[in-house]
């Protein structure tokens, strides 16, 4: 039998040699079993339409200045009609982007009185209806994930005015997180049509967990 020796240096670049094969060969696995990032389809359009939609928001209590509950009261009836909105996606490599510009929303609510003591909801009458119409601009970055969920947003209001008085400055940080959460949801589901295609869930958070406004 005839014994080949090796040189420690040729055994070494042997090792490092067969360990780097391994590593790429596992690489390989684990990108085989990877399930590959979905494209929205089309992609090259880059535009879709969001469909109008009128939607109820939960009641609110409003609280004034002033102390206790004498000028607090509830928002009730609030609805929520958005027309049909073009939606611009700009897709990313990890997160995609969404832009909304629209115009002709419109925002519903009554108003109804409280428990002066403790601001509690009544079931006293309720105020005529205040129609609002007004516009917004929005931007939003959406996660891929089954179902879609939005990472972050920006809502301005346009031409949101309610009486024109310094009430105004009581109702709207009210109204605009509700309004807006009800936007990240159209966008959500509109996304999920266009990725998962399906519709996404009426009581489903469209939020992802570490949601941030921008």
């Amino acid at each position: 039998m005839h014994n080949t020796k090796y040189s420690p240096v040729i055994i070494k670049e042997f090792a490092v040699k067969a360990t780097a094969s391994v590593l790429v060969l596992g690489l390989l696995l684990v990108i085989q079993a990877c399930t590959p990032r979905v494209s929205p389809t089309p992609a090259s359009t880059g535009t879709f339409t969001i469909p109008a939609s009128t939607t109820s928001l939960p009641n609110s209590v409003v609280n004034g200045p002033l102390p206790g509950c004498v000028d607090a009261f509830e928002l009730v009836s609030q609805t929520l009609a958005l027309p049909p909105t073009h939606l611009t996606l700009n897709p990313g490599e990890f997160v995609d982007r969404v832009g909304l510009v629209t115009t002709g929303a419109v925002y519903t609510f009554s108003t109804r009185p409280v428990n002066p003591t403790n601001c509690a909801p009544t079931t006293m009458p309720t105020s005529p209806a205040t129609i609002i119409t007004f516009g917004f601009n929005y931007l939003g970055d959406f996660s891929r994930l089954n179902p879609v969920c939005i990472n972050g947003s920006k809502l301005d209001l346009t031409g949101f005015v309610i009486t024109g008085t310094i009430a105004d400055a009581f109702v709207e940080p009210i109204a605009k997180p509700a309004i807006w959460t009800r936007i990240d949801f159209a966008v959500a589901a509109r996304e999920e049509g266009i990725v998962n295609t399906r519709t996404l869930p009426a009581l489903a958070n469209p939020r992802c967990a570490g949601w941030v406004a921008f």
